[in-house]
């Protein structure tokens, strides 16, 4: 195709159905993530001047970039089809490009872009307002520039990463591995020759680079100082981060930040992803025994290291966001390799009798239309069919009796939808009721994602007859309970378990009005 209007005509049309595909049916599902609902809140106030929770998860410029969105469209769904643009931009830029390095033809751009963009998780992850969006953009510019060298870009990346994503510290031992590696791979290793190398490279290593990746936090720390946070609040942040006690961070279940599984991921992409994928990554492992590009080598090892890495990490789909793209990019490389390079000079009979040159010719199309469907298969299974909520008819209630207060058991997926008018508290364990209930809190919002989070304390409240109650889907996405186990320590199959466990019961919606006959042990 030469016509480039028309080139630009399709790629936008594509791009265009990728992102409608993540915000199709939002309108019904509101905010179904816990990181998601606390990451508007905090937008929210922020827009209304308080920024006390600026540095909330280490992301300064994910808040402040959507707080000034909110302030001029105050609404949630707004701010949600944005992030699924950034989403889609990430995936363009990663497509165009790897394309351009390996000279893609514009149709393999394009079929490229479509199997990325069907990603499970590149879908579902950018359904929500959190900050994977924005963190896949710029780990494809820190990629970008470090391909291109290009330093002032690569340095600048990574400094403004550092105020969004504090995981991109994850590839930290990986570049150490890469500079040890090359020290060892040189003749006469010796201890001084080491040290030579380490003294040689600070040598070179320009200040301004370093000045540059970390000139974001300076800014954000003399801004916050600026706002009247105390100096100490975005250090303190970071030291928590990077020092503080990270076991035991979920009250109900013990959950360590350590926790060895070596088959998590795995089963997840068999399950969730397209298998096509497992099996690309270890036939481009095999395919290192052979040559292979510097920069398709470069994505493998950091793809084989983020996997061995996180096996010892809190499990969650998320962890191994940075490399998914490079995980479809190894796939349809193989793809490639193995149905358009196949010799069929040995069936000369087969070949005329089934015209094997035509099927040759679009054989790599009719496996890539295959697995386009099963990806529309996994949308639909995992993501689509848990796209319907009823808060909203539970706000409609409180609304229509004028109850301005209520406690909810450990969700807040209501805040998104709950005017300002009503005060909404958490309560975490059936003795702190009494309490509330002084201070004119007498309706209780029984929520499973208290279950989502092994919090099962609330068997008194769940006995009670609610006033309305609801089966809600959104509680059901495995998805969901999968993205949990970073917090409740489960296993990939107890996390399953207890996802099908929620979705048999009879409602995980409840509204009831307290009273005396709550059991408080």
């Amino acid at each position: 195709m030469k016509n480039p209007t028309r080139k630009v005509f399709i790629s936008f049309l594509l791009c265009f159905f990728l992102w409608f595909l993540r915000v199709w049916k939002l309108e019904k599902v509101g905010l179904q993530e816990y990181d998601s609902v606390y990451n508007f809140l905090v937008i929210r106030q922020i827009s209304e001047g308080n920024f006390e929770n600026l540095f909330q998860h280490l992301s300064p410029s994910f808040f402040l970039f959507f707080a000034a969105i909110y302030k001029i469209i105050p609404d949630f769904l707004i701010l949600e089809y944005i992030n699924a643009l950034l989403s889609v931009l990430a995936v363009w830029c990663f497509v165009a490009w790897l394309s351009k390095i390996f000279s893609y033809s514009f149709l393999e751009k394009m079929l490229f872009l479509l199997f990325l963009g069907l990603s499970t998780y590149g879908v579902y992850g950018t359904r929500s307002l959190t900050i994977e969006a924005l963190s896949s953009l710029l780990f494809v510019g820190i990629l970008w520039a470090y391909s291109e060298k290009k330093w002032l870009f690569f340095y600048g990346f990574v400094g403004f990463m550092l105020t969004v994503n504090y995981k991109i510290l994850l590839l930290v031992p990986f570049a150490l591995v890469v500079f040890l590696t090359s020290i060892l791979s040189r003749n006469n290793i010796s201890l001084r020759n080491v040290i030579s190398k380490i003294f040689q490279l600070c040598r070179s290593f320009d200040l301004k680079n370093l000045f540059l990746s970390i000139l974001p936090m300076f800014f954000y720390q003399f801004l916050g100082m600026v706002l009247g946070l105390s100096w100490k609040n975005y250090p303190a942040k970071w030291w928590f981060v990077l020092f503080g006690q990270r076991k035991n961070v979920n009250v109900w279940h013990e959950a360590h930040f350590f926790y060895f599984d070596l088959d998590y991921y795995f089963q997840y992409l068999f399950r969730f992803e397209s298998p096509i994928l497992l099996i690309a990554l270890i036939s481009s492992v095999f395919s290192l025994l052979k040559n292979t590009h510097t920069l398709k080598r470069m994505l493998l090892f950091i793809t084989v290291f983020t996997l061995f890495e996180m096996s010892f990490l809190a499990k969650a789909p998320r962890g191994i966001l940075f490399i998914l793209p490079i995980l479809y990019f190894l796939a349809f490389e193989t793809l490639k390799q193995v149905f358009c390079n196949i010799d069929f000079s040995l069936c000369h009979r087969l070949k005329s009798m089934l015209q094997i040159n035509i099927l040759k010719k679009w054989n790599f199309y009719v496996v890539l239309f295959l697995l386009f469907s099963y990806q529309f298969y996994l949308l639909k299974t995992h993501i689509y069919d848990y796209t319907e909520t009823y808060y909203p008819k539970i706000v409609e209630y409180l609304e229509q009796e004028k109850i301005t207060k209520l406690v909810g058991t450990v969700g807040i997926n209501i805040q998104a939808f709950l005017p300002q008018s009503i005060d909404y508290q958490i309560i975490r364990f059936e003795k702190e009721i009494p309490n509330w209930q002084k201070k004119g809190y007498e309706y209780c919002l029984i929520d499973d994602y208290h279950r989502l989070v092994g919090a099962e304390v609330f068997d008194s409240l769940r006995s009670l007859k609610p006033i309305m109650e609801f089966k809600e889907p959104t509680l059901f996405s495995p998805l969901l309970y999968l993205e949990h186990c970073e917090f409740t320590g489960m296993t990939f199959q107890e996390a399953l378990q207890t996802q099908k466990g929620v979705s048999q019961d009879r409602s995980n919606l409840r509204l009831i009005k307290l009273g005396k006959v709550v059991k408080l042990d």
